[in-house]
């Protein structure tokens, strides 16, 4: 390729994409180039918010390996002359998620993201504008859910707070990608006996074996210690696992292993989702979601109702169900019920079985709509 190539098929036809550091995150910026110190604090206020749920992740997963973001640069800020064009490219093919500022309706920037549109799924593209009565509506992006912000203390918070989500959204997005389009009817009846199935999705740096009685997941890192049943989400669902622990990585009396069932999830942490887990020692718990920040969740111990499983050596049968309002969870055959009326966890969402701490082996699993 020519050192002033511009057009992006000479690119992509012939340049694999850019490899980055294992389990990061890159984020990447396009905006005008002007007004440049309103464009250069749009860029500080996208790279605080990155940095933020960079932060989160760590402090939430409490590991060293944590899930980095290569915090974003601007399109404008890459200075290599005579190939300008084929280093945006390159940061283009390589981002995971991706902020336009679509503002005056820039054709560069929309040049850019047109390109991003043929390789990046929409849930990791965050489109921002700011508010003008001299701009029209983009045709093709104002269908599209986007921000538009002013340039006052209540917009910038406005904008903080929608790129925040949008970001949690977007890795959400990443981690809970899709191995196609297709979805696996139900009911879905699955046995890991020497086998496995290409219905269960596991991240990159998920632990995943297939061994005569049983599939192992899981890893050191939260964020990727979870199966999801494809691309599946469903807001009234029934989930029958049969899981045993494997291996405990270690005990500490206020971090248990445990083995989870999350339903209407919309990521892997707690307060995006219904828990139902049994710990290391055959206690259990659920996760009650919230409106109380920060944690937007608390949780239930379930062992004076459920009791203490047998766990070493041992399979453990769980069950988790969510009807409308009603939640119904079950351990071996003891159920316990509760009203989710209060929830704010009410859509659709996905099916994870999520491990911590520790090493799974699924032996089984069911998935039904109820």
């Amino acid at each position: 390729m020519s050192s002033n190539s511009v057009w992006p098929y000479d690119y992509f036809s012939v340049q694999a994409p850019a490899l980055r550091e294992p389990n990061a995150l890159s984020v990447f910026i396009i905006s005008p180039m002007e007004p440049k110190a309103w464009m250069d604090s749009i860029e500080q206020i996208v790279k605080e918010e990155c940095k933020r749920l960079e932060t989160t992740m760590r402090a939430v997963v409490r590991t060293p390996m944590g899930v980095p973001l290569e915090l974003g640069i601007r399109a404008d800020r890459i200075h290599s002359p005579g190939v300008i064009h084929s280093e945006i490219w390159e940061s283009l093919a390589r981002c995971d998620v991706l902020v336009a500022d679509i503002s005056r309706l820039n054709p560069n920037v929309f040049y850019e993201l047109g390109t991003v549109a043929s390789h990046l799924p929409k849930e990791r593209v965050i489109l921002i504008r700011e508010e003008s009565p001299e701009d029209e509506n983009a045709f093709d992006i104002s269908p599209i859910r986007h921000c538009r912000y002013t340039r006052s203390l209540d917009g910038i918070q406005k904008l903080r707070e929608f790129l925040r989500s949008s970001l949690l959204r977007a890795m959400t997005a990443l981690l809970l990608g899709t191995p196609g389009k297709e979805a696996p009817p139900l009911p879905l009846n699955l046995d890991f006996h020497a086998t496995d199935s290409p219905w269960i999705f596991s991240p990159s740096e998920c632990h995943r074996l297939v061994t005569a009685d049983c599939l192992e997941f899981g890893s050191l890192n939260f964020l990727q210690s979870f199966l999801s049943v494809a691309n599946l989400r469903r807001k009234n669902v029934r989930v029958e696992a049969t899981v045993r622990f494997l291996r405990i990585f270690h005990h500490e009396p206020t971090n248990r292993a445990f083995i989870s069932i999350s339903l209407r999830a919309e990521h892997p942490y707690a307060n995006y989702g219904n828990f139902f887990y049994v710990r290391e020692d055959g206690t259990t718990c659920r996760t009650v979601p919230n409106f109380d920040p920060p944690n937007l969740y608390q949780d239930e111990e379930l062992t004076t109702r459920l009791g203490v499983v047998p766990t070493v050596g041992t399979s453990i049968r769980l069950v988790h169900e969510i009807k409308d309002e009603r939640q119904k969870v079950a351990v071996n055959g003891t159920d316990a019920s509760f009203d989710l009326s209060g929830d704010r966890l009410r859509g659709d969402g996905y099916m994870l079985l999520q491990a911590w701490l520790c090493i799974v082996g699924l032996e089984s699993l069911i998935v039904s709509e109820v």
